[in-house]
């Protein structure tokens, strides 16, 4: 019997007779004959490789011609090696396929405790030196370090034995304690590692295939780690370190009214500085930085203290206290603090405080009271707000007004526009000579020919909202006047529409209803039909989803997930959905249609990489609205790409497939995206939120002007890709391709901290907007689809698919494909679909 690896041998050597042999045919063809060479290497892959590479070699892509008005305004780098960078990094691109993790479960309330492996000093300096040296841990304090330390299994390998198989999805990282290791690519020998190398590391990030076979040379001694193992450790020390810190938080009297998602911000935005006996911490003089501390370890004493013109007794304070939280307010400090000792803080400085949360904390506190004041207020077409998300939204939509003394706000029985009024100060008088009874609209009760007062942290107008018999908006039921000057927080129908709209929405649409067209897009478990509907005039997109398929890639969640961001989200920039049902067999989910393609075969064509630099202004502006339309519902993307964002019919961008959208309110850890466009963070396992999207968008807005993504340049491997991104090393191009503005918001939001990154301070997505970058814009016309679009795609009816891939080859067999049967239990998993 052949060994396995003569059978490698022979296998690289078919590989290359099929590679010459493949030389000036089709990609469809090359990518069929690469699929054979790879099966008869790893056997268990035939079945899923065959399937795909008959696939690709059925599916037709788009020839696209896309005019540009002013097209000779786009600056083409006369550097041909430049442009050859280009070239070949766009076709390295089309291997780089999206990576998920299984998402840790439990994380909240549960404490995870790793296995603890008895190891030498020697060994556990080996394992530290080892991952100090390593990117993916190189963020991580010794402390931090040596957690996952203890955590790594000794082992044993014989020589000859195979560590690691190519193509197999990875499971251990490892680092060598004794002897040899050598690296094998389809049988050749391409490396040899000793003592101190490690290995492996990708599968502590996502299962991902190994790219190269392991062999012990020798007898060796190594030491692994299994990616949940890492995985919680990571999660778990962030989680910790971040309620210790809240803990503390909450009894600050400067910050304990804040709604947790600013103490949050707070937490993260701390940053551990150490000091030596005597250094000076805080001190009235002008030069001496105003910060936040809280102690970590030592002691601090305080000097010299002076408030309202009263000295204060010296004092000194240890770990778990703080002190800044007036100067942070006041803009000074009133004593003198110095290090005992060695000294460990949390700080933040109130310049970054002030970016991040605002200059004015009462305006946070109220906004907190606010949304506490409106989840007890009946208004609208229900009695409560539904959820802390929508609370946010409607908190965050009060305006502040001033009213002079007499101003009427509304009167009995008249029409009027509709608003809810929460008083800050002054008083206002309400009288009703039809319901005496006001204790169900605001708290009170009122006799015939009373009049009632309403003052201070009072509320009116919500009658005017709906909450009436007749549930009608702007009739109101009370007349008020205002006793004296009032200040208000207003919320009006305007505000409260958008938040409730999407939710009000549905549409009865079955599959009986519907006709299949034609496929538009297909993907790993599911496609994308064009359908209309039967009965009425109208087209669809119908996303088709099998649940075997679904289980087998871990994606059951997901798709539950999936449904439940776009129930929520109505916005001419992201896409609908229609209605969804299930079947024994599938998922679907009918969604509007968008007919104009991808923005990849806009940004790409065969011509030509990248559009003009204004193009790409309108195109980022588009999709930076739709994002910050999600992230105002606490809802995070995570997979921005050119592929993920389609056209419409006029021409304006519209961001679909969210698979791997989330709703959260802090942060999430689940490694999933497409490798060009991850954001450090998420590659690193430090937990994520919408400063991840922020990092994807800056990367779409480089590649729209360039033409390539900023850190791949089709060379690197993926481990190479993730250490690039992971220290943000990229280059902008020579030359006038790019404006110095472009290159300014791109470097702003390509910040590898995401607390630096432009888009997560205070001003969130306006500070994005105000970029000098784009001056001239108009975001309200833009919103409104009033902006001269680029370039409006060609459509010639309601069911022209032309602008996207052809696969009229793969729709029988679509139609003829079979199905497994679920068990009970694996039906359950989509009870909530």
């Amino acid at each position: 019997m052949m060994n396995r690896a003569k059978v490698k041998e022979n296998a690289a050597k078919t590989g290359e007779g099929f590679k010459k042999l493949t030389i000036g045919l089709g990609r469809g063809i090359a990518d069929f004959a690469t699929g054979t060479v790879d099966a008869i290497v790893h056997p268990s892959h035939i079945p899923e490789k065959i399937e795909t590479a008959l696939d690709t070699i059925l599916i037709q892509p788009t020839r696209r011609t896309v005019d540009f008005i002013e097209e000779s305004t786009r600056k083409i780098d006369p550097d041909k090696v430049f442009q050859a960078r280009v070239k070949q990094a766009q076709e390295g691109a089309r291997h780089l396929k999206v990576v998920f993790a299984q998402p840790l479960q439990d994380l909240k309330g549960v404490s995870f405790y790793a296995a603890k492996f008895h190891k030498s000093d020697e060994d556990k300096a080996l394992i530290d030196a080892a991952l100090k040296d390593n990117f993916v841990f190189a963020s991580l304090s010794k402390s931090k370090r040596a957690t996952l330390v203890d955590a790594f299994e000794p082992v044993v390998m014989k020589r000859g034995t195979i560590v690691i198989t190519e193509g197999d999805v990875g499971d251990y990282f490892y680092v060598i304690g004794s002897g040899d290791i050598g690296y094998k690519i389809m049988g050749k020998d391409v490396g040899l590692a000793s003592k101190g190398s490690s290995f492996g590391e990708l599968a502590l990030l996502y299962q991902a295939p190994r790219s190269a076979t392991c062999v012990a040379e020798t007898q060796c001694g190594l030491f692994r780690l299994d990616q949940e193992t890492f995985r919680r450790i990571l999660a778990q020390q962030i989680q910790q370190r971040q309620a210790a810190v809240l803990d503390i938080l909450k009894t600050v009297t400067y910050f304990k009214d804040l709604d947790v998602t600013y103490m949050n911000k707070i937490a993260s935005n701390l940053k551990t500085i150490a000091f030596k006996d005597g250094d000076v911490l805080a001190s009235g003089e002008a030069d001496s930085p105003i910060r936040f501390y809280i102690i970590e370890e030592g002691e601090v004493e305080f000097t010299g203290i002076e408030a309202g013109g009263s000295d204060y007794k010296d004092t000194t304070i240890g770990p778990g206290k703080y002190f800044g939280e007036i100067a942070i307010a006041e803009n000074k400090y009133h004593a003198t603090a110095k290090a005992k000792g060695k000294v460990v803080v949390l700080a933040m400085d109130r310049e970054q405080f002030v970016r991040v949360l605002g200059a004015d904390l009462n305006a946070l506190i109220r906004k907190t009271c606010d949304k506490r004041k409106l989840a007890l207020i009946p208004f609208g077409k229900r009695k409560n707000p539904a959820d802390a998300n929508e609370l946010d939204l409607l908190a965050g939509a009060v305006k502040e007004r001033k009213f002079h003394k007499g101003h009427v706000f509304f009167t009995e029985g008249k029409r009027c526009t509709p608003a809810l009024y929460l008083l800050r100060n002054g008083s206002a008088s309400i009288r009703s000579s039809k319901h005496p009874n006001l204790e169900s609209f605001f708290g009170v009760s009122l006799g015939d020919g009373e009049e009632r007062t309403i003052g201070t942290n009072g509320y009116f107008g919500n009658d005017t909202m709906g909450a009436n018999d007749k549930g009608e908006f702007g009739l109101a039921q009370y007349t008020v006047i205002a006793l004296d000057f009032i200040e208000c927080g207003v919320l009006d129908l305007d505000a409260i529409k958008p938040v409730v709209a999407a939710k009000e929405k549905k549409t009865e649409i079955t599959m009986d209803d519907l006709d299949m067209v034609r496929i538009l897009g297909a993907g790993t478990f599911g496609k994308v039909w064009l359908v209309t509907n039967k009965d009425h005039e109208g087209a669809y997109a119908l996303k088709i989803q099998v649940k075997k398929q679904l289980i087998q890639h871990n994606q059951a969640e997901g798709v539950i997930r999936e449904k439940n961001c776009m129930a929520k989200l109505d916005h001419p920039f992201i896409i609908r959905m229609v209605s969804s049902w299930k079947d024994e067999y599938k998922l679907y989910m009918l969604l509007k249609l968008y007919q104009g393609g991808e923005l990849q075969t806009v940004i790409h064509t065969d011509s030509r990489d990248g559009i003009p630099e204004w193009a790409a202004k309108f195109y980022a502006a588009n999709i930076l609205e739709g994002l910050s339309y999600m992230h105002h519902r606490h809802i995070i993307y995570r997979d921005l790409k050119p592929e993920n964002v389609l056209l419409d019919s006029d021409g304006y961008t519209v961001i679909v497939d969210l698979g791997f959208a989330k709703i959260i309110k802090e942060r999430t850890y689940t490694f999933c995206g497409t490798p060009l466009y991850l954001a450090p963070e998420i590659i690193t396992q430090k937990g994520h939120d919408k400063g991840a999207d922020l990092w994807s968008w800056g990367v779409l807005l480089y590649e729209m002007i360039v033409g390539m993504t900023p850190f791949y340049d089709g060379i690197v491997d993926q481990m190479g890709l993730f250490r690039k991104i992971v220290k943000c090393k990229m280059e902008f191009p020579e030359g006038d391709l790019m404006t110095v503005e472009a290159k300014d918001l791109i470097r702003r939001m390509l910040t590898v901290d995401p607390n630096d990154r432009l888009g997560s301070f205070a001003g969130a997505d306006e500070d994005i907007k105000n970029h000098k970058f784009f001056d001239g814009l108009d975001w309200v016309a833009l919103n409104k689809k009033e902006v001269k679009v680029p370039f409006k795609p060609k459509v010639s009816d309601p069911l022209d698919g032309s602008n996207f891939d052809d696969y009229s080859k793969l729709e029988a067999k679509a139609k003829k494909e079979r199905l497994m049967q679920l068990t009970w239990a694996e039906e359950r998993m989509f009870a909530r679909f």
